[in-house]
């Protein structure tokens, strides 16, 4: 791999592309568009303090995003955590006929992407060479389950979205 695609890999991993695209937008002035750019970047590295201060210098500029009832959007959201977010809006809002689609919708939505990410973890790569097979296997299984218990935190609703049942 060269250096220019590793440096390309580690900025994509870093949410960096964020970085450029809200500087973009602002100078564009397009604050909505910044803002939910540095929203989804904060929601991978909340202590990042770069973009927190980019976060009050949007809301400082743009006060028609420092409304209480805005919100911002999360790009890199999967469409479970959309799909509870509403259901948790209805449930608030108490409008139950229309709880029972989206359920369904998010057990499989969920099922989904437990399928998915699961079925990654068995694209590991080789362990190192020089090991016995009996011990090349015992590492590939174990780095199989961790993944898939890996996959269990990730995906949880409840867990990213805890605070929306209070």
């Amino acid at each position: 791999m060269s250096r220019a695609s590793g440096e390309s890999k580690r900025d994509l991993e870093n949410r960096f592309v964020y970085h450029y695209l809200h500087f973009l937008y602002n100078e564009l002035g397009e604050g909505a568009e910044a803002m939910n750019l540095v929203w989804t970047y904060l929601q991978k590295f909340p202590k990042n303090s770069d973009m927190l201060s980019n976060y009050f210098l949007y809301l400082e500029l743009y006060p028609e995003l420092n409304r209480a009832n805005t919100t911002f959007i999360d790009y890199d959201e999967s469409t479970l955590h959309k799909t509870v977010k509403k259901i948790v809006e209805l449930y608030k809002a108490k409008d139950y006929t229309n709880l029972p689609p989206l359920i369904n919708a998010a057990i499989d939505e969920y099922f989904q992407e437990q399928i998915c990410c699961q079925r990654k973890c068995y694209l590991v790569p080789p362990t190192a060479f020089g090991q016995t097979i009996s011990h090349m296997l015992y590492e590939q299984e174990v780095s199989v389950l961790d993944c898939q218990r890996n996959c269990l935190k990730i995906k949880s609703p409840y867990g990213v979205y805890s605070d929306l049942l209070g």
